[in-house]
């Protein structure tokens, strides 16, 4: 987020390797934090339902889960499902913070 994106070509001209950097299309990404340690299954489920407002085809949305120090902290959730039920958008992705590290759902 807030950085190009694109990738780096490389071409081999008279003994030397010439590069340059290649743009991709960005799109818009928003980040959406939700405290959901100690929260039940359905009143994550809702409180993600509430951000659908935020949903758009040309979006990437990521969801920080936080508020818990292990994984068990957090409900259990059929992050396929939700996504099912969800509105329209290009990306959708879980991060579930455990203590410094994010687990990607």
């Amino acid at each position: 987020m807030d950085e190009d994106k694109g990738f780096i070509e490389a071409e081999v001209l008279n003994n030397r390797i010439e590069t340059r950097f290649a743009p991709l299309p960005v799109y818009a990404m928003e980040l959406v934090e939700i405290r959901a340690g100690g929260l039940s299954s359905e009143e994550l489920r809702e409180a993600i339902r509430n951000q659908f407002w935020r949903f758009d085809e040309d979006r990437v949305i990521r969801f920080h889960l936080t508020g818990g120090g292990k994984l068990r902290d957090y409900p259990e959730m059929n992050f396929q499902k939700l996504r099912a039920e969800m509105p329209p958008v290009l990306e959708c992705q879980f991060a579930i913070r455990v203590g410094p590290k994010r687990v990607m759902k």
